[in-house]
C-alpha cells in the first residue's frame, strides 16, 4: 500500500502543477487541406477561427493553422508551445514584411529528433520578434490534437523541466515496481510475476511513447519507426496484457468459455502490426483501438464471474481496470474535445495505469500468499493422509506377512509333490523312450539276426576254405589272403552292427559327445537293411562338411532309426529311400524322402502328437514321432514335414552344428 500512496501522490502532484502552467493564448485559425497543398499556399487558404481553446480532428488529417501572434508580445522572447507529441509532420511558416511565407522548421515524428528547436517531447518553436503571422501544416496518423500556448522563457522552462521531472518520477517508480517484482519472480519462481514484469515493461514503454519521451531517448535517429511506435507499443501492450491476465485469473481453468475469445484480442493486435508493417497506420490505429476494447470487454466479464464466485484476484483485477478504463476514458475525451483540454487530464492515463500497477502487484502478492497457504493446508492434508495410509500399510503388511506364510508353507509342501511328479515323469519318459527302443529292436531283431548271419557266412567260408588250403601240399598264399579278406570283412560288419545296436541301446543323458551324423546313418542304414528288402532302395547323397554335433549319440540313432524306418514301412512296393544331408547357417540338415504313400493334410499337423498313428492297430505304439520330436528339441533343433498322399513324404531334420 506504500507503493500505492506514493505514486498517487507523484501523479496528483504532476497534474495539479501542470494545470498551473501560465500562458497567454494565440489566435487560432484552421483549414483543413489535402497533402498537394505548398507551403507557399497556406496564406491564400480560407481559414476558420477557432472558437475552442483546443483543436481536436481525427486521425489521417491534413490541416492548416494560421497563429496570430499579440503585438504586445512579439518583441519579447516568447516561444509558441504545441504541448502534443504524436504527429508526424509539423512544419512553421512566417510571413515577412512583404508577405511571403517562408519555412522556419520542418519536424516530427517522421523527421530525426534533432530538427526541433528545444530537445524536448513537445513541439516548442521560438519568436525571432519581426512577424505576427506564423503558419503551419501539420499531418499526423495518429489522432491531431492541437494545444497552443504562448510562453516566456521563464515560464517554458519551467514548464517543460518540471514535466520531465515528473515523467522521470513516474519512470522511476514503475522501474521500482519492476525491480521489486523481478526479484519476487526469483524467490517465489512463480510464472506469474514473469507475464506481470513483461505487461509492466510494455505499459511504461507505451506511456513514455504516447506522451514522446521515445521520440527523444530511444527512436531519435529512427523516424521511420518512431512514428508508428505509438500504435506498435499499444498493440504489444495489448497482446502482453491477454497472456498476464490468462495466467493471473487462471482463465483457462476457472473460466474457459472467456478463455478462447480472448485470443481475438491477441488476433486483431497482430493485424494491427501488420497494417503498420505495410503503412496502412491509419488503420492499424482504428484495428488497436477495437482490440483493446474487445479485449476490455471480454476480460471485465471474465472478471465479473470469478469474483461474483469469490475468486479474490479477479476482484483486484476489477477494481484496477475500472479505474484504468476511466482514466483512459478521460485521455480519449480530451483528445476528441468531449471536454475542455487540461493537461491533467492528459495526465488521467499515467494515473490509471499507475493505480493499476499497483493493485496488480498487491493482488498478486495476495495470490502468492494465497496459493501458499493453501499449499501448506494441502501438505497438511497429505502428510496426515500419508501417516493414515502408514499406518494402515503397517496392518497391511502384518496380516500379509502371516498370510505370505501360510501361502509358503503350501507352496513349499505343492513343490515338494511336484519335484516328486516331475522325477516321476522324468523316470517315466525314460522307461517310455527305452521301451519304445526295445519295442523297435523287437521288430527289427529279425533283419539284424539276418544282418549278423552274412558276416558270419563270410567267417564260416573263409575258414572252411582255409582249412582246406592247409591240407593241400602246396599252400597257395593268394588264395588264403582271399579268404583271410572275406573273414576281416565279415567281422568288420557283424562289428558295424554291433556298435550300432550297443549305442542305439544306450540309456545315459549325456549330451556332450561329438556325434558324427554320417556315421550314425551308416549305422541304421547297416541294422535296417533287411527291412528295406529288395523292393525298397536306400541311397545316400552326403555334403562333405557336414562336420560333428554336439549331443547324445545314442539319442541321435534313436531318431534316425525311427525316421528311416518309417520312410520304408510308408513303401508298399518298388520304391525309394533317399538320405541327403547338407550344411546351412551353420546348422546340418539331414533330409530323408521316401516315394511311400503319403500323408494327408489334417494327419500332418497331428503326426507328432503322443499316441496318434497312420499305422494299422497293433503295428504301432504312436509315441514314435513324439519321443523323436522331443530328442530333436534336446539338442536345441527342430523336425519338419513335408508330404503328399501318393508322392511320398519328406523329413527335414535340423540340428546345430559344433
Amino acid at each position: 500500500m506504500r507503493n500505492l500512496t506514493v505514486i498517487c501522490l507523484f501523479v496528483f502532484c504532476s497534474q495539479l502543477l501542470l494545470s498551473q502552467s501560465e500562458g497567454e493564448a494565440l489566435r487560432v485559425s484552421i483549414s483543413i487541406i489535402d497533402d498537394s497543398t505548398k507551403g507557399e499556399e497556406l496564406s491564400q487558404l480560407d481559414y476558420t477561427v477557432l472558437q475552442d481553446e483546443v483543436a481536436t480532428l481525427d486521425n489521417g488529417t491534413h490541416v492548416a493553422i494560421k497563429l496570430g501572434v499579440p503585438q504586445n508580445a512579439v518583441s519579447i522572447k516568447n516561444s509558441i508551445h504545441l504541448d502534443y507529441a504524436l504527429l508526424d509532420t509539423v512544419e512553421l511558416w512566417k510571413a515577412d514584411t512583404n508577405g511571403q511565407l517562408e519555412l522556419i522548421y520542418q519536424t516530427g515524428q517522421a523527421f530525426p529528433f534533432d530538427t526541433r528547436p528545444y530537445e524536448n517531447s513537445s513541439f516548442v518553436f521560438p519568436l525571432d520578434g519581426t512577424s505576427e503571422e506564423y503558419y503551419l501544416r501539420v499531418f499526423s496518423t495518429k489522432p491531431v490534437v492541437l494545444p497552443f500556448k504562448l510562453l516566456g522563457k521563464e515560464a517554458l522552462v519551467k514548464e517543460l523541466t518540471f514535466k520531465d521531472f515528473l515523467f522521470g518520477i513516474y519512470g522511476g517508480a514503475m522501474m521500482v515496481m519492476f525491480l521489486y517484482n523481478l526479484v519476487l519472480t526469483f524467490i517465489t519462481r512463480d510464472n506469474s510475476y514473469g507475464f506481470y514484469i513483461i505487461f509492466l515493461v510494455c505499459i511504461l514503454t507505451a506511456q513514455y511513447a504516447l506522451f514522446g519521451y521515445t521520440d527523444r531517448y530511444m527512436l531519435a535517429n529512427w523516424p521511420a519507426l518512431n512514428q508508428k511506435f505509438t500504435v506498435l507499443t499499444g498493440a504489444v501492450v495489448g497482446i502482453a496484457t491477454v497472456i498476464f491476465v490468462m495466467n493471473f485469473l487462471q482463465l483457462k481453468q476457472k473460466a474457459r468459455k472467456f478463455y478462447i475469445p480472448l485470443y481475438g484480442t491477441i488476433l486483431l493486435d497482430i493485424v494491427a502490426i501488420a497494417l503498420l508493417i505495410f503503412d496502412l497506420d491509419v488503420a492499424a490505429y482504428h484495428t488497436a483501438n477495437v482490440a483493446s476494447l474487445y479485449g476490455v470487454c471480454i476480460v471485465i466479464a471474465a472478471a465479473l464471474k470469478l469474483s461474483r464466485n469469490g475468486f479474490k484476484p479477479a476482484k483486484f483485477l476489477l477494481i484496477a481496470w475500472t479505474i484504468l478504463i476511466v482514466t483512459v476514458a478521460i485521455f480519449a475525451m480530451t483528445n476528441l474535445g468531449v471536454i475542455p483540454y487540461k493537461p491533467y487530464f492528459l495526465g488521467a492515463i499515467l494515473f490509471g495505469s499507475s493505480i493499476e500497477v499497483v493493485l496488480l502487484s498487491i493482488a498478486l502478492a495476495d495470490r502468492i500468499n494465497a496459493l501458499r497457504k493453501e499449499t501448506e493446508e494441502s501438505q497438511e492434508k497429505a502428510l496426515e493422509m500419508a501417516q493414515e495410509n502408514e499406518r494402515i500399510i503397517r496392518e497391511q503388511n502384518t496380516i500379509l506377512e502371516e498370510k505370505v506364510q501360510s501361502r509358503t508353507e503350501e507352496l513349499q509342501g505343492a513343490n515338494d509333490e511336484l519335484k516328486t511328479t516331475l522325477e516321476n515323469l522324468k523316470e517315466t519318459q525314460t522307461q517310455l523312450i527305452q521301451s519304445e527302443k526295445m519295442a523297435s529292436l523287437g521288430v527289427l531283431t529279425a533283419g539284424v539276426a539276418h544282418e549278423i548271419n552274412n558276416p558270419l557266412n563270410f567267417i564260416h567260408g573263409g575258414s572252411a576254405a582255409i582249412n582246406a588250403e592247409l591240407e593241400n601240399d602246396e599252400i597257395n598264399r593268394d588264395e588264403l589272403r582271399e579268404y583271410l579278406r572275406w573273414i576281416n570283412e565279415g567281422v568288420e560288419k557283424a562289428g558295424q552292427i554291433v556298435k550300432s545296436l550297443n549305442i542305439y541301446s544306450r540309456t545315459n543323458d549325456d549330451f556332450t559327445e561329438e556325434c558324427d551324423l554320417h556315421e550314425i546313418i551308416d549305422g541304421c542304414l547297416s541294422i535296417l537293411q533287411y527291412t528295406a528288402k529288395d523292393q525298397v532302395s536306400l541311397k545316400k547323397e552326403f555334403s562333405s562338411d557336414l562336420g560333428v554335433v554336439k549331443g547324445n549319440s545314442g539319442k541321435l540313432h534313436q531318431v534316425v532309426l525311427n525316421l528311416i524306418g518309417n520312410a520304408i514301412d510308408s513303401i508298399e512296393e518298388d520304391g525309394v529311400v533317399k538320405i541327403s544331408t547338407e550344411t546351412k547357417n551353420d546348422k546340418a540338415i539331414i533330409r530323408i524322402a521316401d516315394t511311400g504313400a503319403g500323408i494327408a493334410k489334417e494327419d500332418l499337423e497331428k503326426i507328432l502328437d503322443p499316441f496318434f498313428t497312420t499305422k494299422a492297430p497293433g503295428e504301432g505304439t504312436g509315441l514314435g514321432l513324439s519321443i523323436v520330436n522331443s530328442i530333436v528339441h534336446e539338442h536345441g533343433g527342430t523336425i519338419d514335414f513335408e508330404s503328399e498322399i501318393g508322392k511320398g513324404t519328406t523329413v527335414i531334420l535340423s540340428v546345430p552344428k559344433l
